[in-house]
């Protein structure tokens, strides 16, 4: 059992060091076009911390939302590029909320986002009751300054792809 949970660390700790190191090791946000844009319904997260973060306050501001767990090799991998996204934008009309899909201690969450210099929001993914969720880790959601969804990732992102996607939004 002890040379299997090496092996498994062996290979979490290579994952996270190629997808550092691999230029555009990411995939880039499948962009919706304008006329195929719908109003996204408007969400509600609990902010680790104590306010609630709404989607409808945001309006007039690209957002970008993440879904991520302190757990997932990927996640991790992209988290230096959404970081540099988010100081890259910052005090311009782009929000940034990552939404962890952890099932540990909020505190724990906090330290993790703390470590990683997560200068944006975090929040949990608390499904809807009786809804599993059914989604893969990491998925980034892009929303237009309307809160309409305009891109989605599956997967970690790519950063240079992210700044064309995001400056063409900031520019619509």
């Amino acid at each position: 059992m002890g040379k299997f949970v090496f092996v498994l660390g062996l290979f979490w700790l290579g994952w996270i060091v190629l997808s550092k190191q691999a230029p555009g090791g990411g995939s880039a946000p499948t962009l919706i076009t304008q006329d195929d844009r719908r109003q996204a319904d408007n969400r509600e997260y609990q902010v680790i911390g104590g306010q609630m973060w709404r989607s409808q306050d945001h309006r007039g501001k690209v957002l970008v939302v993440n879904l991520w767990a302190t757990w997932c090799g990927p996640c991790v991998g992209e988290i230096p590029d959404l970081v540099s996204l988010a100081e890259g934008y910052k005090g311009k009309d782009v929000e940034f909320l990552g939404v962890s899909t952890d099932t540990i201690s909020d505190t724990t969450i906090l330290e993790f986002a703390k470590d990683h210099h997560m200068p944006y929001p975090i929040a949990r993914y608390l499904p809807e009751p009786g809804v599993a969720s059914s989604f893969g880790i990491p998925v980034t959601f892009i929303f237009d300054k309307q809160g309409r969804l305009a891109a989605k990732t599956d997967g970690p992102i790519d950063l240079g792809a992210y700044r064309k996607t995001i400056d063409r939004l900031l520019g619509e």
